[in-house]
């Protein structure tokens, strides 16, 4: 896992290599891109609940692998329906809520390829806060109100890890939505981002992983949840934390 077969515009982002993030994938809705999501294994999609939650029938959903430009697929694309979608049972359905990961099973095993390969998932003790390596990576707007120009090829951004407690910071003094409380990053939350604005992730982006170098192997340190403005001032995104449910994803994999 975590091994792409070749080396390696998000706001302030750049177009992705063919074949730079195989585990990339785009969660479809009646066909239409919705949220990005990230192959863990042969059969199971990690996306945020945010992209599923009060899902009408799951017919509707399907999930595209292999894919760099969205409007122009190659030969070497695959499309999978859904066998089952498990949302985390915390997650309240609000922007900046607890729990925002969900599991999506694939109605079949899929057949590895140089495009389609899985990423590492971490362990609940990994940490990610001095990696010089973490990216996000997605089909989404470029900035607000600016989406992605055709064909929608895949954009990636390096992004640092900021502390929860600066990012806390950050909220705080510029509140975001009607968050009343102090402290809306929780301990299941990661966030990215510089915090003078410009690389971020932005509307079409969530759900989408962000993924940090461990040696030779790409790890999944999050998912992108929920943030302000694509990359504005003072205000990181914010993701999932990944190692946080680590023990719920693989409980979840076995037992489903």
């Amino acid at each position: 896992c975590g091994q792409p077969r070749i080396s390696s515009r998000i706001v302030g982002g750049q177009d992705a290599p063919e074949g730079g993030w195989p585990w990339h994938v785009s969660i479809l809705h009646d066909f239409r891109p919705i949220c990005g999501g990230a192959l863990i294994n042969e059969q199971w999609i990690l996306t945020a609940a945010s992209c599923v939650y009060g899902f009408d029938s799951i017919e509707k959903y399907t999930v595209l692998l292999g894919a760099r430009q969205l409007l122009n697929l190659s030969r070497n694309v695959q499309l999978y329906p859904l066998q089952k979608i498990l949302i985390h049972p915390n997650y309240q359905g609000e922007a900046g809520s607890v729990g925002d990961i969900a599991l999506l099973k694939l109605a079949s095993p899929i057949r590895f390829t140089s495009l389609i390969l899985p990423v590492c998932l971490p362990h609940s003790y990994d940490e990610f806060s001095n990696n010089p390596n973490c990216w996000i990576v997605g089909w989404g707007d470029t900035g607000n109100n600016e989406p992605l120009s055709y064909p929608l090829t895949l954009q990636e951004a390096k992004v640092p890890i900021i502390s929860r407690r600066n990012c806390n910071n950050f909220y705080n003094a510029v509140p975001f939505l009607d968050m009343e409380e102090n402290d809306p990053v929780k301990p299941d939350m990661i966030c990215t981002g510089y915090t003078q604005g410009s690389k971020a992730f932005c509307k079409g982006d969530g759900g989408g992983p962000l993924v940090c170098k461990v040696g030779r192997r790409w790890i999944q340190a999050g998912i992108v949840s929920w943030g302000v403005a694509c990359g504005k001032y003072f205000h990181p995104g914010v993701c999932t934390s990944v190692p946080f449910y680590s023990r719920w994803i693989n409980d979840k994999i076995r037992t489903q």
